[in-house]
């Protein structure tokens, strides 16, 4: 399977059906993820500033692991486990 690098919000943007609550969507991405593949980890990145996103990543069930520059930002990165998920 390849892997596709791509914002959830980009993603939804492209159905015509309404969206659910973004927790919802993290969630379920989350699960389909630990379905469909054999990783055991899952890796979400947003902007330290982007507080919003962080909520919904630590809703979801991640796990805050650190902190990275990029494109001039600071960034967090959160993981979650398959034996941890849902």
């Amino acid at each position: 399977m390849r892997a596709v690098s791509r914002p959830i919000a980009a993603l939804l943007r492209q159905n015509q059906y309404p969206t659910p609550p973004l927790t919802e969507t993290a969630r379920l991405v989350r699960d389909w993820f630990f379905r469909n593949t054999d990783e055991d980890l899952l890796i979400a990145t947003t902007q330290h500033a982007n507080e919003a996103s962080r909520r919904v990543l630590q809703q979801a069930g991640a796990v805050f692991a650190g902190t990275f520059e990029q494109y001039g930002f600071q960034q967090e990165r959160y993981e979650l486990l398959r034996n941890t998920a849902g």
